[in-house]
């Protein structure tokens, strides 16, 4: 696990947590002074949430991770506790481990596997394109089986994907910071009262209107394809420094095909990568595990199945999302064209 893989996880959180009351004055000062279980040894990352540091664990001997909250909101701490208790439910070999949840000093706190890589993120300049869609294939059949345990991420992204190096030179991903994961048997609360929750450039149009009743697997595919999108362009589809101009674009704003961005690329990708990020949640994969399908028989050189939508669809679709500017401009058609017809007849 690299700093910047738990920073870019983090910065997704509050940033005024970092100024709650009890908070570490210090990114550099270890948040407990002396302890016999775990001893820490460097500093990865700081957020709004709290700090991770690279740590041994006395008793077993292993190098491992461990996440501290920062300060005392309970918020926060529920927050924390839920990361835990959803990613240690999922037993998969891309997912990361959760080897213990508990207090010590007062501090709750999280150890996890540590993760000797770096992020898809700065990894994805070193990948062949199969190995792009490699990586994401197994990406997705994570998220499948989080989705398959009534858990959904909501914040995926390269930044949140570690990758390591196989000996045979294929990438091992690592899907890390279920931090705003949100079991669909718990009611809506904590992060579910209606603030923003998640990576704009990233997140759905669903999740960008606040709509959380409306989040669920489909979202993260709508995120899986937005991070396929960039590994294929090199950019994110919507990459606006204003965040009102970000979240206008991905609830508007059609998404620039990625052949648009390089015409090198595959059609079958582009088609892919578009059927993910469909602004109707109903026109995306139905599940992760159909997009992993799909990605595999692009590695295979079999036929997929994703088609493009059709004009007729993109014209709804459209209509759908400016419904106001379509009846406007019917409406004034409808003037222009009744005096000219009442004068021919």
């Amino acid at each position: 696990m690299s700093s910047k893989g738990e920073l870019e996880g983090a910065e997704t959180l509050p940033p005024e947590a970092d100024t709650v009351p009890g908070a570490p004055p210090t990114p550099s000062a270890p948040p407990v002074a002396k302890w016999d279980r775990y001893e820490l040894l460097d500093l990865l990352g700081k957020g709004g949430m709290g700090v991770v540091y690279k740590a041994r664990d006395r008793r077993l001997d292993r190098t491992v991770a461990i996440k501290f909250i920062l300060g005392a909101d309970p918020n926060l701490t529920m927050r924390f506790l839920r990361e835990a208790r959803a990613q240690a439910r999922i037993d998969h070999p891309n997912v990361c481990r959760v080897h213990e949840v508990g207090e010590v000093e007062g501090r709750a706190y999280i150890a996890i596997q540590f993760v000797e890589g770096e992020t898809l993120s700065r990894a994805a300049p070193k990948m062949s394109l199969d190995q792009k869609v490699a990586v994401m294939r197994d990406v997705a059949l994570a998220i499948q089986e989080a989705h398959r345990l009534g858990i959904v991420h909501r914040d995926l992204k390269p930044g949140n994907i570690m990758v390591e190096r196989n000996d045979d030179g294929s990438w091992l991903p690592i899907v890390m910071d279920f931090g705003l994961a949100r079991e669909a048997t718990i009611e809506a609360g904590i992060t579910e009262s209606g603030a923003l929750i998640g990576t704009p450039a990233y997140m759905s149009p669903e999740q960008a209107r606040g709509d959380v009743r409306a989040v669920d697997r489909r979202s993260d595919v709508y995120s899986l394809g937005a991070t396929l999108y960039e590994l294929l362009t090199g950019r994110p589809p919507f990459n606006n420094a204003s965040l009102a101009i970000a979240l206008a674009a991905v609830i508007h704003d059609s998404v620039p095909a990625p052949r648009s961005l390089d015409k090198s690329l595959p059609v079958d990708l582009e088609t892919i990568a578009l059927k993910c990020l469909n602004k109707d949640p109903g026109q995306r994969y139905a599940s992760a595990r159909a997009l992993a399908d799909d990605l595999s028989r692009y590695l295979d050189g079999e036929p997929i199945l994703g088609r493009r939508p059709s004009l007729a669809q993109r014209l709804r679709n459209s209509a759908r999302r400016h419904r106001a500017l379509f009846t406007l401009g019917a409406w004034s058609t409808a003037i222009i064209l009744a005096p000219g017809a009442f004068g021919i007849r």
